[in-house]
């Protein structure tokens, strides 16, 4: 029934090794600093070991008002490169392509709980469903642009970092 899956795929220039992909995982297992550390890199090690084609390293912020949870990956500064560099050498010794995940958590993020002061802001001021804290300031045209900006940087920094596949989510 699956005969194509253990099989290589490609993906435009990129061969991958089977079909199979490991999709992002919150883990929360990051520094409080958004920065990687030795429970992060083992947890994705364990994973790449497993055999996918594509290991997913997900939801690191573009900037700070994204952030969602205490233990998220950041990919706002430069200064987290060398970090995700780590993660994207664990997944490619285990012959698996390397993939990075970029969020910004909109009204999901609760920046003043992780002293960051401001509202989350979003694509509209709806109050997030799943999170009684979930207030949201709707962002501005202007904003709006700007935070494409922030994903093309950490999308810059993923490349930098050594990923094969920068994943954007919005």
């Amino acid at each position: 029934m699956f005969e194509h899956l253990l099989q290589p795929g490609q993906v435009k220039k990129m061969t991958v090794k089977n079909r199979m992909k490991l999709s992002s995982t919150t883990t929360n297992f990051a520094n409080h600093d958004g920065t990687v550390n030795q429970k992060e890199i083992d947890f994705i090690a364990e994973r790449a070991k497993g055999g996918a084609g594509m290991v997913t390293v997900g939801g690191a912020y573009p900037h700070p008002n994204g952030k969602g949870y205490i233990g998220q990956l950041g990919a706002s500064e430069d200064k987290f490169i060398p970090g995700l560099s780590r993660l994207a050498k664990v997944i490619k010794e285990h012959g698996a392509k390397s993939v990075c995940q970029i969020m910004h958590t909109a009204r999901y993020a609760h920046p003043k709980e992780y002293g960051l002061g401001d509202m989350p802001v979003g694509p509209s001021a709806i109050k997030a469903a799943v999170r009684k804290f979930g207030d949201c300031r709707a962002m501005s045209k202007e904003e709006i642009k700007e935070m494409i900006k922030l994903y093309g940087q950490a999308a810059r920094r993923m490349k930098e970092a050594g990923f094969d596949v920068v994943e954007m989510r919005a």
